[in-house]
């Protein structure tokens, strides 16, 4: 009763604006004009019958009618096109939308205002609908390959790659000269994590328009993925060349050259697409590790300038707290193993009279040692100025030298005192003649070895494999070789034979088998030098150092091994260069 009421006053109020013009009402109508106004209340008289929803839907439909009416009237199907697409060739994504929509209705079946619709939806982001409209276009003119693209693009952004790939497909099968239609391909197969074929059909693009610059980025980023970092880097410099102005193409091309250890030009790369773009974390993240692994510190902080200035400082107060406390603990005589037992005596004695609980040195001793000789090399690292006038080679061999000072003096002056520090006692031991001729021919048939592993590994990879720490310290061996070549081939074979077959072979082998306290020290060695691809190698330099400590007791055997195949490598890198 109230919707009629309603209606009724609304109906009323219609009535009056009819026959009002200008707040004046006409006390003289003309029969024509009573005729016409008796009808409408006849119809709004029918129409109040109807429920309200239907009625107001009704006179909405008939108001729209009217307005399409008029527009359709005055302009024709094709002249709507034309202002639609010229409304979208500026732009004007929602007016040309609106243009579109009239223009169907004024030819339902006119493919191109469907495909013009879908567009400006798909401008508008509106994807579904897109999709909807691009879809009808193509099925009342299946021949319009370009619709194709435009279908499949707006699936891809919708999320929707399985289809995407299946229409993009099916756009590059019709149109098999179409670079746009492959680089699209391969978007949405990376998508799916299909590498091969996202790689594949990037190729195509680049065979068919070599200046299609994301066909190469899309090269790129699937030979990435399938960790070819070289090919990787190789697209990236070509879409690079295209398009200089790309920061993101500069990111990943560094990313590539990161794992390959090309240090120097993945932080040139990082450089440049930071200037571009100066939001980027993750490029300013990754320029810092490359300055770090290039041992620039200075260049380093200057990335991030205050988290550098806390992280040093709490770095160095770390170390030189954790190098005071173990220096105290060394110096000072104990009957019982430091910082506690983690393992319980066993039954592995085999007859040594220091076994036992009170036996010098303990596990977390030893690894306390081996963890504080890597913080002080990480924290000298970062020292303000230190090594500022210090070329990077330098700085290596500088920081390593500087870390190994107190190991050399607590190795030398404090665990020789201890009631189980035999193998530091001073002079050192060389074992018997035979031994040392052992030792020496073991070295021979390591670096035999050392020599096939590394033909092989040629062989395989097609690639010269370098050490690392070679290459990083070739310069300071040119600049300063009697400095550099010291501290290579005297200072670091005693300090780590004092901290691995030393302080960790002495605190195993009352708890392990002779053999496993050579094979646990040996990997631990091997581990510690961070060479991946002579991993193997060092291993073997590990176990021959495990079994000159064995026979000997003392360090002095593994130090001069040590020391003569660290010299010999420094020479051969001094001739070879």
């Amino acid at each position: 009763m109230q919707n009629n009421m309603d209606w009724n006053r609304w109906r009323g109020t219609a009535f009056l604006s009819v026959v009002t013009d200008g707040g004046c009402c006409h006390q003289t109508l003309c029969m024509p004009v009573k005729t016409g106004l008796q009808m409408i209340q006849t119809f709004f008289k029918w129409l109040g019958a109807i429920p309200l929803t239907l009625r107001a839907s009704f006179v909405c439909l008939c108001s729209m009618a009217a307005l399409h009416g008029q527009e359709t009237n005055a302009v024709s199907p094709t002249n709507l096109l034309q202002r639609a697409w010229s409304e979208f060739s500026s732009n004007e994504y929602v007016q040309a939308e609106e243009s579109f929509r009239i223009a169907i209705l004024a030819a339902p079946t006119n493919a191109n205002a469907y495909a013009g619709l879908g567009r400006s939806l798909y401008q508008l982001k509106q994807y579904p609908a897109a999709i909807t409209n691009l879809e009808r276009a193509l099925a009342l003119q299946p021949g319009h390959t370009n619709w194709l693209l435009f279908l499949g693009e707006s699936y891809s952004s919708a999320g929707n790659s399985s289809k995407a790939a299946n229409v993009f497909q099916q756009y590059v099968s019709l149109r098999t000269n179409d670079d746009e239609g492959n680089a699209w391909l391969s978007f949405v197969l990376y998508q799916q994590a299909q590498y091969d074929r996202a790689a594949s059909a990037a190729k195509s693009g680049i065979t068919l328009n070599p200046s299609n610059t994301f066909c190469f980025r899309q090269l790129g980023y699937s030979l990435e993925q399938l960790n070819r970092h070289a090919d990787a880097v190789q697209a990236f410099r070509h879409a690079i060349a295209l398009d200089p102005t790309d920061g993101d193409t500069y990111f990943q091309c560094g990313m590539s050259l990161f794992p390959l250890g090309r240090f120097e030009e993945a932080a040139t790369n990082f450089e440049t697409a930071c200037a571009i773009q100066k939001d980027n974390r993750w490029a300013h993240l990754m320029l810092f590790s490359c300055y770090l692994s290039l041992l620039q510190p200075q260049k380093a902080c200057q990335v991030f300038p205050a988290i550098c200035a806390i992280g040093r400082g709490a770095v160095m107060l770390a170390y030189l707290v954790t190098m005071g406390t173990l220096l105290l603990l060394s110096f000072r005589i104990h009957s019982k193993p430091f910082f506690g037992r983690w393992f319980s005596v066993t039954a592995w004695s085999w007859g040594q009279s220091d076994v036992g609980p009170k036996a010098f040195p303990s596990i977390r001793f030893s690894l306390a040692w081996l963890a504080a000789y890597g913080e002080g090399q990480f924290a000298f690292l970062f020292v303000p100025g230190m090594f500022s006038r210090i070329k990077p080679a330098e700085s290596l061999v500088a920081i390593a030298t500087l870390a190994s000072i107190p190991v050399l003096i607590v190795g030398m002056l404090g665990f020789h005192r201890q009631p189980s520090g035999k193998p530091f006692a001073w002079p050192l031991r060389f074992g018997t003649k035979k031994t040392l001729w052992l030792g020496l021919f073991g070295l021979v048939l390591v670096w035999l070895f050392s020599w096939v592993y590394t033909g092989l590994v040629q062989f395989v990879t097609h690639h010269t494999p370098v050490q690392e720490t070679m290459t990083l310290i070739g310069p300071g061996l040119k600049t300063h070789p009697l400095f550099s070549f010291a501290a290579i081939a005297i200072f670091m074979p005693v300090v780590e034979e004092i901290l691995f077959r030393g302080l960790l072979f002495g605190a195993l082998e009352r708890r392990l088998p002779p053999a496993g306290v050579i094979m646990v020290t040996s990997l631990v060695f091997a581990l510690c030098h961070f060479q991946i691809v002579f991993f193997i190698p060092i291993l073997g330099v590990g176990i021959l150092l495990g079994w000159a400590r064995l026979k000997t007791g003392s360090i002095g055997l593994p130090i001069l091994i040590h020391a003569l195949n660290n010299g010999l490598s420094v020479l051969m890198v001094i001739f070879a260069s």
